[in-house]
């Protein structure tokens, strides 16, 4: 079964050190474009799971992987930035 978007960006997180899940956690909070996540629901995320929930259930699947790119890269992971992009054939912006 292939899998989706929500998967990708669970195993990107599951990747991601501890360090850096809470800079990117920081970073989501502190986005000035609409949708805007909220520092409460960003606190009650435990594990890559929710966050992964969170990002599609805020900016829809098309909307989450761009976001995330735009996260990974501003906190300097460019790695799982390019893994992202290559894994769900999606580049920053190019949300619909």
């Amino acid at each position: 079964m292939a899998k989706s978007i929500k998967d990708h960006l669970q195993d990107i997180f599951d990747d991601l050190g501890a360090g850096d899940q809470r800079k990117f956690k920081s970073k989501l909070c502190d986005r000035k474009t609409e949708p805007r996540v909220r520092r409460a629901a960003v606190e009650k995320v435990e594990d890559s799971i929710d966050l992964a929930n969170l990002m599609v259930t805020t900016f829809t699947e098309n909307g989450a992987v761009p976001v995330a790119i735009e996260i990974l890269q501003a906190i300097g992971c460019n790695e799982p930035a390019q893994e992202l992009i290559n894994n769900t054939g999606q580049l920053q912006g190019k949300a619909s």
